[in-house]
């Protein structure tokens, strides 16, 4: 009498039936309602009850009856919110006649009623052991010749019905004979795997094909790890279940721009530069910026100079990031416009591709055209064909969430129950119809077939392997369900364990009896380590065997099976003769020939962690973590102090204007660097920041009275001096904090330190003990030449100014003269290594280092294997002389 309502209006009906219903009712049913502005939530709600609609329905069992039938034959106390329940379905199916269609299981149930299923063929009925009450009564009504083909000896025919459904209480009590070699029990997941792995290789000794063998699944989340085991050990295998759109690559994708746009503050800088790596994102966009903008958005306007200039999109951003610490990526940009600029056209070009106007509420079929354009604009450019391998499960989720689309796109926008969204709730409610998608498997070659419990009765492989045999699992139970649990569903004679159980007995015995190889591999924990228990299957036996069966599960010291909790793994991949994994060689390169004064502490560290940063220029990202590193703390500090030391109030012997200049100075760098509106973490470094800088003034105003003046021309200036080593120059280049003056104890050469630690230069410069102290440091030494070079003499007192959070002070050197040479001499040594420019002398890597862990992958750190790495390094060393 009415159209069927297709699944989209049927689900938008609901949802918009929730959302208005009467809060009394909605309490009834669940105890806390979603936010009314929260349609996800919404739409799980719809989803729930109208799982709740099909289990009544397939059971025949109008709503309204549910609490007269509860009653009647179980002690029933949810009448509130089936009462609840029904208003909400009486006004669901009223929406749905407001709109000119019926619900498709009350159009199912009128038919039914009316007596109006006919058929003009005969039909025959397979593997119909479990057939819903409504299907049923479908078939009852039709004058047609129905045949059911049970696979069953004759005399099991009463255990079965005339529709070929078994019947549940001839296999409760049934007893399963089973061969005990035919049961496998380990431990772990991973155990079954290799376990099935063992069996695999007993049946290739019997000549059995692999396309002969099916391995089932009572845990079908399994499935990834028994194909990945089977292929590393060389045993072709495929999953008869195909991959979830949800997680293919445009569906992540759209997740990424679901979660970019969800915030109304702007896009955040970590979910841009996540949606960034995306591949089809990375490829994208390398195509000219006029051609992949979807029709009618105009591309960012770039210069052409610009696009080109940027070689690595995400190191870029990953750069802005770490420096300037910003959780949303919008106007105003706070850095220097060089920097400031390119990351602003990477955004610009990101937000091109996507919905316009993202934050505003519009009817659902609008975005589905906008998401549309989006996915055209990246994947346009690419030549898909279903039937390549490569690239089959990227063109059949295009095409579903096409689908999804186009389906969403026919709603009429005025609709009521058209839902108006953000373009982040478009995109998650799209995303949520695909939920239970897949796309296809591939075929190909020969393989092992991996199939869902359900599947297996109906596969013809001579020999099978069926893993999961835990309870729970095989069989299925469902009690912890909130709407029907497993006491109603009986009461109203619904599917309920009994059923599953009977089913599944009346299968595992089709199996065992149908094959001549089966193997059943039941596990004692799960993937998180919990507890497993065995399956009922396994101990439907006689009660002489059960102690036997339960004791295999559940193995003492001592018992035959007690060493099998873990088999032993089966060897997956061959092993060389001898590891292959070494530590990359230096390479020979151009010699060196200008240093700074801090890379040298880095060669006496480790040299071969100085050849990574200094000659192959090696250097790690920072990852966004929205608050300021030790680095960047120190260089903030810094910055302020340079630009005090080069200013009006470097003179000055009042704390008080001293501190309100650099507490200025350091508010504008904060914004300037960091933006009008600062991380948390940010403003608290501020703050930190201030307590520092206040103890600072107090230090420098008293220094000031004492008569020490700073020298401006020497300010955080570079300079670079030649240093003659064996009759030949070397550049040695450095940065001096500051320089000071006094008109009778003469010149100082001082470092800030803004670290907690508060080391002195003796213990940052040298360490053993007295008398065999060496260098390891050289740069408050070097500096000593650096400063001769601008007129400095060359006794001028060495020392740290501390800044630490309690109160800042002088830390002196105290070097005599001749070891301050020995430190340059120490200088000549490292440059007469590198003017060799010999492999060997950035060899071997030394130890995990303390203050960087930048490089300790490549170096091999924490690896079991290192000291064998290094060895076999270091003789390719020997023997290449370096090439490797």
């Amino acid at each position: 009498q009415h159209p069927v309502a297709d699944p989209l209006t049927a689900l938008l009906a609901r949802v918009q039936v929730l959302r208005d219903a009467d809060p009394a009712m909605l309490a009834a049913i669940v105890p806390s309602p979603p936010a009314h502005d929260d349609l996800q939530a919404w739409v799980m709600l719809a989803r729930d009850l109208a799982g709740v609609d099909a289990d009544l329905a397939a059971g025949a069992v109008p709503i309204d009856e549910v609490v007269a039938r509860c009653q009647a034959k179980t002690d029933f106390t949810d009448h509130e919110r089936w009462q609840a329940l029904v208003g909400l379905h009486e006004a669901y199916e009223r929406a749905l006649a407001h709109h000119g269609v019926q619900d498709h299981h009350a159009t199912r149930a009128e038919v039914v009623k009316d007596n109006r299923c006919h058929s003009v063929h005969d039909i025959v009925l397979l593997a119909t052991a479990d057939m819903h009450e409504i299907t049923r009564r479908m078939l009852g009504q039709l004058d047609a010749t129905i045949t059911a083909l049970v696979y069953a000896p004759d005399d099991h025919a009463a255990d079965f019905d005339a529709l070929g459904c078994l019947t549940v209480g001839r296999w409760t009590d049934r007893r399963l004979d089973l061969d005990p070699q035919m049961v496998r029990v380990v431990d772990h997941p991973r155990d079954q795997a290799c376990e099935v792995l063992q069996v695999l290789s007993g049946l290739a000794e019997r000549a059995l094909a692999v396309d002969q063998v099916t391995v089932g699944m009572g845990d079908e989340a399994m499935g990834p790890m028994i194909e990945r085991t089977l292929e590393l050990a060389g045993v072709p295998a495929r999953q008869a279940v195909g991959r979830p759109i949800a997680q293919s690559r445009p569906a992540m994708l759209l997740s990424g721009v679901a979660r970019l746009l969800a915030s109304e503050e702007g896009p955040r800088l970590d979910d841009f530069a996540a949606l960034l790596r995306h591949p089809d994102l990375e490829a994208c966009f390398t195509q000219p910026a006029e051609t992949d903008t979807p029709a009618g958005r105009p591309p960012p306007h770039t210069p052409t100079e610009l696009q080109a200039g940027i070689s690595s999109w995400i190191t870029l951003l990953d750069r802005y990031a770490a420096d300037h610490l910003q959780s949303h990526l919008m106007q105003p940009w706070p850095g220097d416009p060089t920097t400031a600029t390119p990351v602003q056209y990477i955004r610009d070009r990101l937000m091109s591709l996507l919905p316009r106007d993202p934050y505003a509420h519009r009817p659902l079929p609008h975005w589905s055209h906008e998401l549309a354009q989006t996915l055209i604009a990246i994947y346009s450019h690419i030549n898909l064909s279903r039937h390549k391998p490569d690239q089959s499960h990227l063109a059949h989720a295009l095409e579903a969430i096409g689908q999804t689309l186009r389906e969403q796109s026919r709603l009429s926008p005025d609709a009521a129950v058209t839902p108006k969204l953000t373009a982040a709730q478009a995109i998650t409610l799209t995303l949520s119809r695909l939920d239970d998608q897949e796309t296809p498997p591939e075929g190909g070659e020969p393989a092992v077939e991996l199939l869902g419990w359900l599947e297996l009765l109906l596969d013809d492989a001579p020999a099978l392997v069926v893993t999961g045999v835990n309870e729970g699992q095989i069989p299925r139970s469902r009690n912890a369900d909130a709407w029907l649990p497993d006491h109603v569903r009986a009461a109203l004679g619904l599917e309920d364990n009994a059923r599953r159980y009977a089913r599944d007995m009346m299968m595992l015995t089709a199996i065992v009896v149908s094959r001549k190889h089966v193997t059943l591999i039941a596990g004692r924990r799960g993937s998180q380590g919990d507890p497993l228990t065995p399956s009922r299957l396994l101990l439907a036996c006689d009660p002489e065997v059960l102690p036997q069966r339960v004791l295999r599960f559940f193995p003492r010291a001592g018992d035959d099976h007690h060493d099998r909790l873990s088999p032993a793994l089966p060897p997956l991949v061959a092993p060389g003769a001898t590891s292959r994994l070494t530590v990359p060689l230096p390479q020979p390169r151009d010699p060196i020939t200008s240093l700074s004064v801090t890379a040298f502490r880095d060669y006496l560290a480790c040299p071969y962690r100085f050849y990574l940063k200094h000659v192959l220029k090696l250097r790690a990202v920072e990852r966004y973590t929205g608050e300021m590193d030790a680095l960047v703390f120190g260089t903030l500090i810094h910055e302020v102090l340079g630009r005090f030391g080069v200013g009006d109030m470097a003179d000055s012997t009042d704390p008080v204007a001293i501190e309100r200049y650099l507490l200025e100075q350091l508010s504008g760098i904060v914004r300037g660097r960091f933006g009008e509106h600062p991380q948390p973490a940010v403003r608290v470094q501020y703050e930190q920041a201030r307590r520092r800088l206040s103890s600072f003034a107090a230090w420098q105003a008293e220094q000031a009275k004492l008569g020490w003046r700073i020298v401006a021309q020497h300010v955080e200036k570079k300079i670079e001096t030649q240093l003659d080593v064996d009759g030949k120059p070397f550049t040695v280049t450095g940065k001096i904090d500051r320089i000071d003056r006094h008109d009778e104890h003469g010149y100082r050469i001082l470092d800030y330190k803004t670290s907690e630690s508060a080391k002195t230069p003796e213990e940052n410069h040298r360490r053993g003990k007295k008398g065999q102290k060496q260098w390891i440091d050289l740069q408050l030494p070097l500096y000593v030449e650096l400063a001769a070079t601008a007129g400095i003499p060359r006794d001028a007192e060495l020392g740290y100014i501390q800044i630490p959070k309690d109160a800042a002070r002088l830390n002196r050197a105290g070097w005599s003269k001749e070891e301050i040479e020995s430190a340059i001499e120490v200088a000549r040594g490292v440059i007469r290594m590198l003017r060799s420019n010999r492999p060997e002398v950035f060899w071997p890597p030394a130890e995990k280092l303390r203050y960087t862990t930048d490089y300790d992958a490549i170096c091999m750190e924490g690896f079991t294997d290192r000291a064998h790495a290094l060895a076999a390094s270091e003789k390719l060393l020997r023997e290449c002389g370096g090439a490797s």
